[in-house]
């Protein structure tokens, strides 16, 4: 339902950036339900989803893969617009240690950028 609902935004497509998203999807495939809930919670602020899923959040869950961004980073969530910035991680393991450790580790606080 999340993946079948997503918009994905980047200023530079190509096969990097499509390597990218794969990664991320297979990150979040492999999370359990209560990294799920964290990292619904990191993206949107919702503890829970609408009743309709994915497909009633508004505004829609985007990924903004910012190809640019040095790949040390960790993903920033916009919980306004429901979106996820993304760097460009080089590894799936990469990508799921930052994404974990920004879920869990940020999870109750936040602080302004």
């Amino acid at each position: 339902d999340w993946r079948a609902h997503c918009e994905v935004e980047t200023r530079t497509p190509g096969p990097e950036a499509d390597a990218l998203l794969e990664r991320w999807w297979e990150v979040v495939q492999a999370m359990s339900p209560e990294e799920h809930a964290k990292l619904l919670q990191f993206a949107t602020g919702l503890s829970r989803l609408p009743l309709g899923g994915f497909k009633q959040l508004e505004p829609p869950f985007k990924l903004s893969l910012n190809m640019q961004s040095p790949d040390a980073k960790l993903p920033t969530a916009h919980t306004c617009f429901n979106t996820v910035d993304v760097p460009p991680y080089q590894s799936t393991e990469d990508c799921r240690r930052k994404v974990r450790f920004a879920i869990l580790e940020g999870s109750g606080s936040f602080a302004f950028a």
